[in-house]
């Protein structure tokens, strides 16, 4: 058995928990990442004291499902891609150089759980987030002529389209 003990990122990010998915800004990489109910999951237990095996075990329990510590090492090496994941992973040989696909077709995972998917996308600058352009994309969201909320200083040559 494995001793590998994934830790989760825990220093300069923001977590934000929904009903069942798991927001992370990272402060350093100006990244969101949206973590689906599996995925937010496995990053929760990843906290230094589980192995792939207790945490496998762990989640499926919580699905009520045999799941595979390849399904486990699928998520982690997605989290660890997106910089989520601190500690070095390393998958078993049986999955070295295997493409998401070809482990996805190697763990063969019950059809109740869903894939662990992170879901990233880089946060605007500061001063592209203040650019006061707008403008609408259907015309019932128009508040003024310009076609911006009435409380944004918007540039007058915007017009909302019929």
């Amino acid at each position: 058995m494995s001793r590998f003990l994934p830790v989760a990122k825990k220093e300069n990010i923001v977590v934000q928990e929904l009903n069942s998915e798991v927001l992370i800004y990272d402060l350093n990489l100006n990244k969101a990442f949206c973590l689906n109910e599996t995925s937010g999951i496995i990053w929760q237990l990843c906290d230094g004291t589980k192995t792939v095996a207790e945490i496998s075990q762990a989640v499926g329990n919580k699905f009520n499902a045999k799941i595979s510590e390849g399904f486990i090492w699928l998520a982690l090496e997605q989290l660890k891609k997106d910089e989520l994941v601190e500690s070095q992973v390393a998958p078993p040989a049986e999955f070295a150089g295997m493409s998401r696909r070809e482990i996805i077709r190697k763990v063969g995972f019950a059809s109740m759980v869903a894939l662990p998917v992170v879901a990233s996308m880089i946060a605007p600058t500061a001063i592209n987030a203040q650019s006061g352009i707008c403008g609408c994309i259907n015309p019932g969201d128009c508040l003024n002529q310009t076609g911006c909320p009435s409380t944004v200083n918007c540039n007058p040559a915007m017009q909302c389209a019929p």
